[in-house]
């Protein structure tokens, strides 16, 4: 099996490339897999700053590939196959999906794919730019790579130990996902609400549920937002990276998507490319955990540290990161209710991700609720402009002017928004459905062609 990290990037890439040319090697140099790396840009802004980051990451490690993966290696990779596979007004639309002007979290996952593919990979992982680089001291096994390659295309019964996998249906179905979460900063989303009163961010997450459960709501934001995903674990394991589980949404067994690996389910359907969210690539891993199929959590987690911009939390970013995070919630519930359909239409027995009919089934019940919950939608959206309101008339000794303005200006924004916001969401669906009916095809000729454009990065001459 080969392998690729790629790291997506919006901007200028941070430590998370040296992170991933550092993995590859250590696991090269240990003669447990072929790996190499891709630096996939969403556009072309900070292109020359990035090849030269990525030339010094080469120079360190000679023995990987480093590959420069622009909008327009995309375009030349893409173009000539998107002909063969559609007629010329869908052609254009599939390129517009894929290769879009506006950030989309899909987008960066989906470029990989379609380098991997072209280019014979097998395995994709993902590094987000800014994880951290622990040095050269670290053993390999530490690296999320190492129990990743290791779990990756094998049994789950022969990843696990045996008291996790006990009579469970799916142990002897292979794994094709593997992740963590990383350690490090805790997230920004809704950080303004948390300052006021965490009771505000517990109404939106369960507005984000088909089936709304306070309780629960609460408990995941305690866990999320304010606590770290890993519980004391080195009293019980010596070698707590090296621990695997099956990954659920407890704290401790989550999978977040900024370090995470799949084998095979990547090539049967795309991330969804929904544009203005916070994220919208866990189709993977939404589709393998609603048939039953075994996806694994590790503890060898890098760690998160926001550039510095982040971190400052600009009025202006703020706002129109607020504005995302509404989309994200809209697709939140929109999805919630996808995936129950999906469960009713394929039932609750474990399947394999190439069983007849699978991928069709999960695409018929995203547009099931895109044609019927264009209202509740609509809904969700007064009732998120409404906790926010409510916020800021909350009085919280702790809560400074600039927060209560933020708050004010983000209500009036979702107003201003207004139903362009359900609109962008359902557009993603649509654009899903497109995208996921030809993605089969387009992988198959990219990878049956003989001349791919790659851009390999050589390495900067040493001083």
């Amino acid at each position: 099996m080969r392998h690729l990290i790629y790291v997506p990037v919006l901007g200028q890439v941070a430590s998370g490339i040296w992170l991933a040319g550092r993995e590859a090697a250590a696991i090269r140099k240990a003669g447990i897999a072929e790996c190499d790396v891709a630096l996939v840009e969403h556009n072309s802004y900070n292109s020359r700053h990035n090849r030269t980051i990525l030339e010094q990451v080469a120079t360190e490690h000679p023995g990987v590939h480093f590959y420069h993966v622009t909008p327009g290696l995309i375009a030349d990779l893409i173009v000539p196959h998107l002909a063969t596979i559609a007629d010329s007004p869908t052609a254009a639309r599939i390129y517009t999906i894929l290769a879009p002007h506006d950030s989309a979290y899909g987008a960066g996952p989906n470029k990989a794919a379609l380098f991997a593919a072209a280019h014979g990979y097998d395995a994709l992982h993902r590094r987000d730019a800014d994880l951290v680089d622990p040095g050269p001291a670290v053993d390999y096994r530490s690296f999320p790579l190492y129990n990743e390659v290791r779990s990756l295309g094998r049994r789950a019964r022969d990843v696990l130990s045996p008291d996790e996998v006990k009579d469970e249906p799916w142990a002897d179905e292979l794994v094709w996902m593997s992740g963590t979460s990383p350690r490090g900063d805790l997230p920004l989303d809704r950080r303004d609400l948390m300052e006021v009163d965490p009771s505000f961010v517990v109404e939106l997450r369960a507005l984000e549920s088909s089936h709304p459960d306070l309780a629960a709501s609460a408990k995941f934001v305690q866990s999320y937002f304010t606590e770290s995903d890993f519980p004391e674990l080195e009293r019980e394991y010596p070698e707590p990276h090296l621990r695997m589980r099956i990954a659920d949404r407890r704290p401790g067994h989550r999978i977040e998507v900024c370090v995470a690996s799949y084998a095979a389910a990547w090539k049967l359907l795309p991330q969804l490319p929904t544009r203005a969210t916070i994220t919208a690539d866990y189709v993977v891993y939404d589709l393998l955990r609603c048939i039953g199929s075994p996806v694994i959590r590790h503890d060898a987690a890098p760690e998160h540290r926001y550039i510095p911009e982040r971190l400052q939390r600009s009025e202006a970013w703020m706002i129109d990161y607020g504005l995302r995070d509404v989309r994200q919630m809209l697709l939140n519930r929109l999805w919630s209710e996808q995936r129950v359909r999906f469960r009713q239409a394929i039932g609750t027995a474990p399947q394999s991700i190439y069983q007849d009919g699978l991928i069709p089934a999960y695409v018929q019940a995203f547009t099931e609720v895109r044609n019927s919950e264009r209202q509740t939608l609509t809904d969700m959206r007064h009732a998120i402009r409404d906790v926010y309101r409510r916020a800021i008339k909350h009085h919280h000794p702790k809560t400074d002017d600039q927060v209560q303005r933020r708050l004010t200006t983000l209500a009036s924004g979702i107003d201003s928004a207004g139903q362009s916001l359900v609109d962008d969401v359902l557009a993603g669906v649509d654009d899903f459905t497109v995208l996921t009916e030809h993605w089969p095809a387009l992988l198959e000729s990219l990878a049956k062609s003989d001349s791919s454009p790659c851009q390999l990065v050589p390495a900067s001459p040493r001083r």
